[in-house]
């Protein structure tokens, strides 16, 4: 009986982890759509091409800090960085979005 018991607890423990674990990854995707929302609305079909345009706003190059956020204890750590697809030249007017979520479990 004491045998079934503590693996029952064992159980109980890793599922409440994998648990926080999950939760941890759903926020931190739902959360990478908040700096990718307001990328999506500045692009303008009409003025995609002119440079002036693409330098002039938020597609600029670059890496940015996004901030933290706490949820339950623990802080994520957001920055985004936009850059050149692979693949494409450096000036032209493609860009490449990589959103970049930190935390720690503890």
């Amino acid at each position: 009986m004491a045998l079934v018991m503590i693996g029952l607890g064992n159980t109980i423990v890793a599922s409440k982890s994998l648990l926080r674990h999950s939760r941890s990854r759903i926020f931190s995707t739902e959360w990478s759509k908040v700096f990718l929302e307001p990328l999506q609305m500045s692009v303008r079909q009409d003025q995609w091409g002119a440079s002036d345009y693409i330098s002039s706003n938020a597609l600029r190059k670059g890496t940015r800090a996004a901030g933290v956020q706490s949820i339950d204890g623990i802080n994520y750590n957001a920055t985004y960085q936009i850059g050149t697809p692979p693949g494409f030249p450096p000036l032209g007017p493609m860009r490449k979005v990589t959103v970049n979520i930190a935390w720690n479990e503890g």
